[in-house]
């Protein structure tokens, strides 16, 4: 599906002091389908612009988490797991990776 159709995800860069994390069962690893729409702005007061699906690709694992299905029911500390691991992808990658569109 058309990456600007998708569920949106509002990010501003210039606030750092929230790390939004989308999980979701149907994210893909494809620039051409996205079942997220991620929407950036530099900062407050700005429009919203959106991410190309290549872009959005590249917020995976940082942003974006893929969930399957049966692995959260699995393994209760799944949930708890991605979001220290997309924690440290923050702040490894830095903030800006990827939302360069802005």
């Amino acid at each position: 599906s058309d990456p600007s159709a998708g569920k949106p995800l509002w990010l501003t860069v210039e606030d750092q002091s929230r790390h939004h994390i989308f999980f979701d069962d149907n994210i893909h690893n494809c620039a051409e389908d996205s079942i997220v729409s991620v929407r950036v702005r530099r900062q407050e007061g700005e429009p919203f612009e959106p991410l190309s699906g290549e872009a959005i690709r590249q917020l995976q694992g940082t942003f974006l988490v893929r969930v399957p299905t049966i692995e959260p029911i699995l393994n209760p500390d799944w949930f708890l797991e991605k979001i220290a691991a997309c924690e440290a992808e923050f702040r490894s990658r830095g903030w800006v990776k990827g939302l360069s569109a802005v």
